[in-house]
């Protein structure tokens, strides 16, 4: 999901050399049963529709954004460098537990 605000993106990246991307996800261990990971990604993805989650979301300024389990790995590969950057830098880490591909 991406926060929704409402003043130019682009300039706050120019000032700060930050966005205002936020990424909230649900993760399973890596040895969930495939069944199993199947049956949560498809309630993940109803629910992701529902009008009462869409409702929240706009009340807190966000925007829905819904990626399946190849779809969200592939969005963590292509920003692996910023996502440790920031836990890093954050004090979440001190180094990532894995490199990426």
């Amino acid at each position: 999901m991406l926060v929704k605000f409402f003043y130019d993106r682009r300039s706050i990246f120019d000032k700060f050399g930050v966005t205002d991307d936020a990424v909230f996800a649900i993760v399973a261990p890596s040895d969930i049963d495939p069944a199993i990971a199947q049956k949560l990604e498809e309630a993940f993805a109803i629910a992701a529709k529902s009008p009462e989650y869409l409702e929240m979301l706009d009340k807190i300024n966000m925007i829905p954004v819904h990626y399946n389990s190849s779809q969200f790995s592939a969005f963590l590969k292509d920003h692996w460098k910023s996502i440790n950057k920031h836990l890093k830098s954050t004090g979440v880490i001190k180094e990532a537990a894995t490199k990426p591909e």
